[in-house]
């Protein structure tokens, strides 16, 4: 089963724009705290929008390396909605990618300089 995002609204303002500014700076930890909040305000929502906090809040936890408890999330979620959900790709943080880039870069400076 595939999750569609969570759509604008789902949130209270405030705490959804908390929760979308820990994620677009990647402030995983306050990402975490935020989830805390984030639950218990989708009580009321049905089972698909709860199930796709869960696994949002997993791939923050394995941000942290949070194993164990990305995959309590995840089966969580599962339950929620009764069928395997298929996880998201991993997207690379602006830090894999200043990496990546670094390295492209002592490469191209070897070869021609090397």
């Amino acid at each position: 089963m595939r999750l569609d995002p969570l759509p604008k609204g789902s949130l209270d303002p405030e705490l959804e724009r908390r929760l979308e500014t820990a994620l677009e700076f990647e402030g995983w930890q306050e990402a975490e705290t935020i989830y805390g909040e984030v639950h218990p305000a989708l009580d009321g929502a049905d089972a698909v929008r709860r199930a796709r906090a869960l696994m949002d809040h997993a791939a923050v936890l394995r941000r942290l390396g949070k194993e164990s408890e990305a995959a309590s999330r995840e089966s969580q979620a599962e339950k929620l909605v009764g069928a395997p959900i298929d996880r998201d790709p991993v997207a690379k943080s602006s830090v894999d990618e200043l990496a990546e880039d670094s390295k492209k870069k002592q490469g191209w400076f070897k070869k021609l300089f090397g």
